[in-house]
């Protein structure tokens, strides 16, 4: 009887050390995902949210510095009047977010309305940036939002 008691009291024990491992642990950092918006739900202008209207669209420079991994999502809305809209680009860099901008990859975003585009990033420079390009027509609009999801967050 001894040795039943022994053993379910061990038992015990272990299961209450394993659920106080998991009650005390920290949150795991490297699951977090941030977004970035660079170029958000179109295109902002002066007075008013829209769609990109046949013209080159800059976006704004995210910070990768303290997150270990990111890529660019690209959320396609409605197109209008073209069969290919043009190249999102990816850009990254080094310095200052206004200096110095490099190629790294890009994707077609095609008139498929409500299509997603991903891009992986795989550099180690600290500033990325997206530059939608301009279509050909006049009559072209394109409502898409552009993300910059990062992950691996380090512990300040």
């Amino acid at each position: 009887m001894k040795p039943t008691r022994v053993t379910l009291v061990a038992a015990v024990l272990t299961v209450l050390l394993a659920a106080s491992a998991f009650v005390y642990q920290g949150q795991d950092m490297s699951a977090i995902v941030d977004s970035f918006p660079t170029i958000p739900s179109g295109q902002f202008s002066a007075t008013s949210t829209g769609p990109i209207i046949n013209v080159a669209v800059t976006g704004r420079a995210v910070d990768r510095s303290g997150y270990a991994s990111s890529w660019v999502s690209i959320q396609a809305g409605i197109v209008d009047n073209v069969a290919t809209i043009a190249y999102a680009v990816l850009q990254d860099s080094s310095v200052t977010p206004a200096q110095a901008w490099t190629v790294v990859d890009s994707v077609l975003v095609d008139s498929t309305d409500a299509k997603q585009y991903k891009i992986a990033y795989r550099g180690t420079r600290r500033y990325l940036r997206v530059i939608q390009r301009a279509t050909a027509a006049a009559a072209d609009s394109l409502w898409e939002s552009i993300v910059v999801l990062q992950s691996g967050k380090r512990a300040r």
